[in-house]
């Protein structure tokens, strides 16, 4: 019980705590081969890239192999339907034209919502290790425990 009491908080912390250290940034700039980005198609590239990825794409994620100005070519992560579904293309690549893309947005370390996510981290693994140590090692249920146990009649 004290085990699952401990584990629950702090999976959710460091899973929240984990996305927290990095944001997308438009780049202005032809981006450099390994930045991870997020591509935002126009509706032509929605359409160019359908035989490649699947119908509907609105973003690819991935990391960059190469790019020009003209052309950016994208080790895919993840793509995102416009209706916001999300699977997983590990391992595929593929070559958007600049004219099929609406946005591009790079994945950047993000020094102030690390420092907020590790002090926050800090205080409720606190919280909880003072909760699981002082907390008491009842069962839970509110039962006061105690007392003069139950007499059964003589027969």
């Amino acid at each position: 019980m004290h085990v699952r009491r401990f584990l629950v908080p702090v999976s959710l912390l460091l899973a929240v705590s984990g996305s927290a250290c990095y944001t997308l940034k438009p780049l202005t700039t032809t981006p450099t081969p390994g930045t991870n980005v997020e591509v935002q198609l126009s509706s032509a590239g929605t359409d160019a890239v359908t035989a490649l990825v699947g119908p509907r794409a609105a973003r690819i994620s991935g990391t960059v192999r190469s790019a020009t100005a003209e052309v950016i070519e994208v080790e895919i992560s993840e793509v995102v339907t416009l209706d916001g579904q999300s699977y997983y293309l590990q391992g595929s690549t593929v070559s958007l034209a600049r004219e099929h893309l609406a946005l591009v947005r790079a994945r950047q370390f993000d020094k102030g919502r690390t420092a907020i996510a590790v002090t926050a981290g800090v205080l409720s693994a606190g919280a909880i290790i003072a909760g699981v140590r002082f907390g008491g090692g009842g069962d839970g249920n509110g039962g006061g425990g105690g007392g003069t146990p139950a007499m059964v009649p003589p027969r």
